[in-house]
């Protein structure tokens, strides 16, 4: 599966959200301002995005905050 708008092959995250992201990928949702979505759909998009791009030191901290 390709993002409709970047035509870039679409990540698990991407699949995972598909119900929400309607065909593109979240790197093109962000870049719309997750424009069609709820305020809820919207955080949850962008929460995901951004633990996506996180390197793994940065996941290890998060998640250390966390509590996981």
């Amino acid at each position: 599966m390709t993002c409709e708008l970047c035509k870039k092959e679409l990540s698990t995250f991407d699949i995972r959200l598909q119900d929400l992201l309607q065909g593109i990928c979240l790197d093109c949702g962000k870049a719309g301002d997750w424009h069609h979505m709820t305020p809820e759909e919207s955080r949850r998009c962008s929460e995901l995005h951004a633990w996506a791009n996180m390197t793994p030191s940065q996941r290890a901290a998060y998640d250390r905050n966390r509590g996981n």
